[in-house]
């Protein structure tokens, strides 16, 4: 083996992939995208506004639980190659959700 093709496997190793570097950017955009639409859903609007509209803190929590369940699995019908990213938000939102924090300020 020529001594030169280990050194350009490494190179290629150690280099990012061309258009790999912006592939986050791209997610972020599409996930926000995603979720306008989904949040946009008549369903989803009539559980925000139920949560928004109530006062109770218990009755609250569920509310928001009821919304972001409906939210993220709409998100999920939508487009379901960002299931992924879906997941880690769904589970810091419940998370907040569970320690009482609003969704809606």
């Amino acid at each position: 083996m020529p001594e030169s093709e280990p050194d350009a496997a490494i190179a290629t190793l150690i280099q990012p992939a061309r258009g790999k570097q912006h592939e986050p950017d791209a997610e972020k955009a599409r996930y926000r995208e995603v979720r306008e639409k989904a949040a946009n859903n008549p369903e989803v609007v009539q559980l925000r506004e139920k949560m928004a509209n109530t006062s109770d803190p218990e009755a609250r929590k569920v509310a928001a639980m009821s919304y972001s369940e409906a939210l993220f699995a709409n998100m999920r019908k939508l487009d379901s190659s960002l299931s992924e990213r879906i997941d880690r938000m769904e589970g810091a939102t419940k998370r907040r959700i569970e320690a009482g924090k609003p969704l809606i300020e």
